[in-house]
C-alpha cells in the first residue's frame, strides 16, 4: 500500500521535475498494462510518486538506456533527478546524492545442477556470465576472458543460465534476478551463497541545484519517518510475519513437551527389562523359521505346495516369478494345471492322484509362460502333512530342465557330425580315384588336341567339372575338420556367370532374371567354396519351384551406394517357408520341402560364408516365395568406387 497527499493545486501550477528512470529493470521501474493502458510501476515510481504529492510537484518521466546516459543527462540538465541509483556509481564531485532506505545486494545465481558454486573464489574455470557497464571485474580477477560472458540485460543472462550455457550468473541486484526468475517461470535457477556486496541507493542531482537537493532531502526524511518508505518497501520486498503467540509461549510450550517426553521415557524403561525377554523369545523363533524358509526361497527349483484339487497355497521365490511370468496375478486361480500345456491336464491329474496315494512320485511335464514359451520341466512331489485338516498337502519340486535337453541334442547332433565326417573321409577316398582318372585322360585328350574345334567348350567343361568333384569331396571333409579357405580376389558377377552356365540344364524351364553390373564386384574369398554356396542356394531355388507353372528366379545386388559390402539377393517364387522354420534351415539335418535331402546344404553354406566374414539369412513367407540374401565384404581400396559405380548403374 503506497499513501498519496492530496492538494489542491491543478496539474498546470504545479512545478514540473523531470526524473531519470530506466523503464526495464523490473522491479525498480517497468511497463505494466491495466485495463488496456500502458504505465510505468515498479519502487521508482512508488518513491517519486510519494515525492510528489509531499512537494507539490509534477514527476515527468525520461527513459534512459543507463546509468552512464543517466548521468550524462543529468549534466547536461535534460533530467534534474535520477531515481535510485547505485552510491558508488554517482561522481561526488558534479552530483549530490539523497541515500534512501533501498539498496542494491550482488549475488551469485547458478544452474540447479551446479553444485560447487557457492562464492566468487569459486569461479574458476567457469563459465560466467555479467551485464555491461556493472563494475564486476573484482568478483572475477580469477575467471579467464575466454570463460566471461558480457550481456545487456539481467534476464538475457538469466536465460543463458536457465538453458545450462553458463554455469553462473554476478547478479548486480538480486531483487531485480528473483523477479525475473519469478516473472520469466526460469525453473533451473538458485540464488547460492551470501551477499558479495550491499550497494545502498540514492536519489542524484547536480551539485548545483542546491534548492531541488534540500527539497528531495527534506521530502526523503519526511517519508522515512512517516513510514511511507517501509510501506513502499514492504509492498516489493515482502514482510515476514512472525507470530506473538510463539515468542510469548514457546519457552513454556518447550518444558512442557520435555516433561511429557521424560514421563513417557520412565514408563518405557519400567517396560524395557520384560519385552527384552520378550524380544529375546521372538527372535530366536525368527531365526529358526528364516533359516529353514531362506533354504527354501533361496533353492534354484521351484517349490509349491497344492491340495488335492492342485491349487496352490505356497510359492517360493522362483516358482513365483514363474506365475508371474504365465500371468497369473489373483491368489484364487492359482491352479497347477493352467501351466501346464492342455495335453498334459489329464496326466497331472493321475500324477497328483498318485502322489497322495503313494506319498511320492516323479514325472516330467511341459510348462507354458505367457509369452508362449513351452518349457521341459521334471517334476518331483511328496505328500506332506498340513496340521490343520486330515487331507494333507503335497510338495512339488520343479526343475527346469530345458537347457539340458538342449545340450543332450546338441552332443547328439555332434556326434552325428563326426559320423559324417568319417564317412566322408571314405566316400572321398572313394571317389576321388575314379575323378583322377577321369581328369588324368580328360587332360591328356586336351593337351594333345584329340578333339575337334567344335568340342573345346565341352572338353573344358569336363576339366571344370572334375576338379569341382574332387573340390566337393574336399569340401565334405570339412564338415568335421574345417580348412582355412584359399582367398582371392573374386568377381561375383563373373562368378555367379559361370555359376549359372555350369546349371543350364538343371535350370531349364526357369526364367532367371539377373543384370550383372557393368563393372566387376570385388570381394576377397575362395572361389570355389563361394561357387558351392551359389549351386546350393540356386539348386534349392529349383526344388522349390517344383510344383510351379511358370518358374522365375531373381538375381540382384541390392546394396545401397556408398556401403562396404556387397549385398545379393536371390529370389525365387517357389512355395515359400513358414516364418517359424527360418531360423532352423541353416542347421545341420533340418530339411523343408524335400523329402531325399539330408539338411547339411545350407548348414554348409552358412559356415562357408562366415569363414569369409560375411553372412547369410533367409526371408520367406509361405506360399509366397524365398529370398536368400549374402552379405560379403567388399575389398577395400582404390577399385572400391569403380565397383559401386557399377552397382549404382
Amino acid at each position: 500500500m503506497v499513501l498519496f497527499i492530496s492538494t489542491g493545486e491543478t496539474a498546470a501550477e504545479r512545478k514540473v521535475i523531470r526524473v531519470g528512470v530506466r523503464p526495464s529493470a523490473p522491479p525498480f521501474c517497468f511497463l505494466s498494462q491495466n485495463q488496456g493502458k500502458v504505465g510505468l510501476r515498479g519502487i521508482n515510481i512508488d518513491l517519486m510518486s510519494q515525492i510528489e504529492k509531499y512537494l507539490r510537484v509534477k514527476m515527468e518521466y525520461i527513459s534512459c538506456s543507463g546509468i552512464e546516459q543517466r548521468q550524462h543527462w543529468l549534466s547536461e540538465g535534460r533530467v534534474d533527478v535520477i531515481a535510485l541509483v547505485s552510491m558508488e556509481d554517482i561522481d561526488s564531485v558534479a552530483f549530490h546524492s539523497i541515500p534512501v532506505d533501498f539498496s542494491l545486494n550482488r549475488r551469485l545465481f547458478v544452474h540447479e545442477s551446479c553444485k560447487t558454486i557457492v562464492c566468487a573464489r569459486d569461479l574458476s574455470n567457469k563459465q560466467v556470465v555479467t551485464i555491461a557497464g556493472d563494475p564486476y571485474h573484482p568478483f572475477v580477477g580469477e575467471v579467464d576472458q575466454d570463460n566471461l560472458i558480457v550481456v545487456r540485460t539481467p534476464l538475457e543472462a538469466l536465460q543463458l543460465l536457465n538453458k545450462g550455457l553458463v554455469d553462473a550468473f554476478l547478479a548486480p541486484s538480486d531483487l531485480i534476478a528473483q523477479y525475473l526468475v519469478q516473472t520469466e517461470q526460469l525453473e533451473h535457477v538458485v540464488m547460492v551463497g551470501v551477499t558479495l556486496q550491499r550497494m545502498p541507493l540514492a536519489l542524484a542531482v547536480r551539485a548545483e541545484n542546491d534548492e531541488l537537493f534540500e527539497e528531495l532531502s527534506r521530502a526523503v526524511e519526511y517519508l522515512n519517518r512517516s513510514g511511507a518508505l517501509q510501506l513502499i518497501k514492504d509492498k516489493w520486498y515482502g514482510v515476514v510475519y512472525q507470530p506473538t503467540s510463539w515468542r510469548r509461549y514457546s519457552k513454556v510450550i518447550f518444558i512442557s513437551v520435555s516433561t511429557v517426553i521424560f514421563i513417557m521415557l520412565a514408563v518405557f524403561a519400567w517396560n524395557f527389562q520384560l519385552k527384552r525377554k520378550v524380544r529375546k523369545v521372538t527372535r530366536d523363533l525368527q531365526n529358526s523359521e528364516n533359516k529353514y524358509r531362506n533354504l527354501i526361497e533361496t533353492s534354484p527349483d521351484m517349490i509349491f505346495v497344492v491340495d488335492q484339487q492342485g491349487r496352490i497355497e505356497t510359492a517360493n521365490q522362483e516358482a513365483r516369478m514363474m506365475i508371474h511370468e504365465a500371468g497369473s496375478k489373483n491368489d484364487q486361480e492359482r491352479y497347477l494345471y493352467k501351466y501346464v500345456i492342455p495335453d498334459e491336464y489329464e496326466k497331472l491329474k493321475k500324477f497328483l492322484a498318485s502322489v497322495f496315494n503313494g506319498q511320492s512320485g516323479s514325472s516330467p511335464f511341459h510348462f507354458v509362460y505367457s509369452s508362449g514359451e513351452t518349457r521341459d520341466m521334471d517334476v518331483a512331489a511328496v505328500r506332506i502333512s498340513s496340521g490343520v485338516t486330515d487331507e494333507g498337502m503335497a510338495c512339488f519340486f520343479v526343475r527346469d530342465v530345458t537347457e539340458r535337453k538342449r545340450m543332450e541334442q546338441e552332443l547328439i547332433q555332434a556326434d552325428r557330425l563326426a559320423t559324417i565326417g568319417k564317412m566322408a573321409a571314405g566316400i572321398a577316398h572313394e571317389i576321388n580315384n575314379p575323378i583322377g582318372i577321369v581328369r588324368a585322360n580328360i587332360e591328356l585328350i586336351r593337351t594333345r588336341g584329340w578333339f575337334a574345334e567344335e568340342a573345346r567348350e565341352f572338353v573344358e567343361s569336363i576339366r571344370r567339372n572334375t576338379l569341382r568333384a574332387g573340390k566337393i569331396t574336399q569340401d565334405l571333409l570339412a564338415i568335421a575338420k574345417p580348412k582355412t579357405p584359399e582367398m582371392t580376389e573374386v568377381d561375383l558377377c563373373n562368378l555367379i556367370d559361370l555359376t549359372l552356365a555350369l546349371l543350364n540344364h538343371q535350370l531349364k524351364g526357369v526364367e532367371i532374371d539377373f543384370a550383372p553390373s557393368q563393372n566387376p564386384v570385388w570381394v576377397l574369398g575362395d572361389r570355389n567354396l563361394l561357387q558351392q554356396v551359389l549351386v546350393n542356394v540356386f539348386l534349392n531355388a529349383v526344388t522349390a519351384m517344383k510344383d510351379n507353372l511358370k518358374r522365375k528366379m531373381l538375381i540382384t545386388f541390392c546394396s545401397p551406394p556408398g556401403a562396404d559390402a556387397a549385398c545379393l539377393r536371390i529370389e525365387d517364387n517357389g512355395e515359400g517357408i513358414p516364418k517359424k522354420y527360418l531360423n532352423e534351415i541353416f542347421e545341420a539335418f533340418f530339411t523343408y520341402g524335400k523329402l531325399d535331402g539330408f539338411g547339411l546344404g545350407l548348414f554348409i553354406c552358412r559356415r562357408i560364408i562366415e569363414h569369409h566374414d560375411g553372412m547369410i539369412f533367409a526371408e520367406s513367407e509361405e506360399g509366397r516365395g524365398t529370398q536368400i540374401v549374402i552379405e560379403l565384404p567388399l575389398i577395400k581400396g582404390p577399385r572400391q568406387a569403380s565397383i559401386w559405380e557399377g552397382m549404382a548403374s
